[in-house]
């Protein structure tokens, strides 16, 4: 499995470029990254983030940046636009990104920002639609009981009428 990139240590990996993920000045490269992610499998990408959430919890500094486009990706296992957009919004972690980010990823961090916007205002309009399909259910859900109610009482007249039409053939040929 390709291990993952360190800002200090370039490794190498099933990419084309071993330098893909960390640029010749030992600065971070988050698009390198991301395009290493997507060439990664399920177990791999589960075992990326494995080992970013472990250095986050020996607090590696670049290890939120890593996360950040883990949550990105919709095929990792923590892929979640809102926390993703939420680590964005954060100030110091701006500040952070700013600091460790070459410019050419100061636009890459700009688009994802963008992207993850649009895909919170396509799950929340996605939402609202559900919210209108489910009031829309419920509203033929209660027609249908209605109609359904309606039916049974109308068979019930029908069988009144055939007992009663039953009775009076009985009666006419008596």
């Amino acid at each position: 499995m390709p291990s993952s990139p360190t800002a200090s240590q370039p490794q190498e990996s099933h990419s084309v470029d071993a330098n893909a993920r960390v640029n010749t000045i030992g600065q971070l490269n988050l698009s390198g990254y991301y395009q290493w992610l997507k060439g990664l499998e399920p177990e791999q990408l589960a075992s990326e983030v494995a080992l970013q959430q472990s250095r986050k919890t020996q607090d590696n500094p670049d290890a939120d940046l890593f996360l950040l486009l883990l949550r990105s990706l919709p095929s990792t296992s923590i892929h979640n636009p809102y926390t993703a957009k939420a680590m964005l919004n954060q100030g110091e972690f701006n500040q952070y990104i700013y600091a460790n980010v070459s410019p050419a990823d100061l636009a890459f961090v700009t688009m994802l920002r963008d992207q993850l916007n649009q895909q919170l205002l396509l799950i929340q309009a996605n939402e609202k639609t559900m919210e209108q399909s489910q009031q829309e259910i419920a509203k033929l859900t209660v027609k249908l009981a209605m109609y359904q109610q309606a039916n049974t009482s109308l068979n019930e007249k029908l069988e009144q009428l055939k007992a009663i039409e039953a009775q009076l053939n009985a009666r006419e040929h008596q």
